[in-house]
């Protein structure tokens, strides 16, 4: 399973946060956590998600987290207000993480 932490603070509806996986080493990837903005000042705290990677077992799989922008409008501001943050992700029950990568 995955496990993070979340919070989407203010994002219109065209903004999503989404937690997805690939396994086809980045050819496909396929939701598995979507959250769309809601115009309002959204989280204000952290909450934890919990995600099954069941479907997944046995297999090699990417995962990424993505803050997606669709259409239409947006907030551009860049402060503690605004936007999608996550922390402490934890991968349990898988048997190796190999080429990770951190992005910043």
């Amino acid at each position: 399973e995955l496990r993070f932490h979340s919070r989407l603070a203010r994002a219109r509806p065209a903004q999503v946060a989404r937690v997805q996986v690939s396994r086809n080493d980045g050819g496909h990837w396929e939701d598995l956590y979507a959250q769309p903005g809601t115009s309002t000042i959204g989280e204000q705290v952290f909450a934890e998600r919990v995600l099954s990677l069941a479907a997944h077992a046995g297999r090699p799989i990417r995962v990424r987290f993505s803050y997606d922008y669709t259409s239409g409008t947006f907030f551009s501001t860049t402060d503690e207000t605004s936007g999608w943050f996550f922390d402490n992700v934890i991968l349990s029950g898988v048997e190796a993480l190999a080429n990770s990568r951190m992005c910043k």
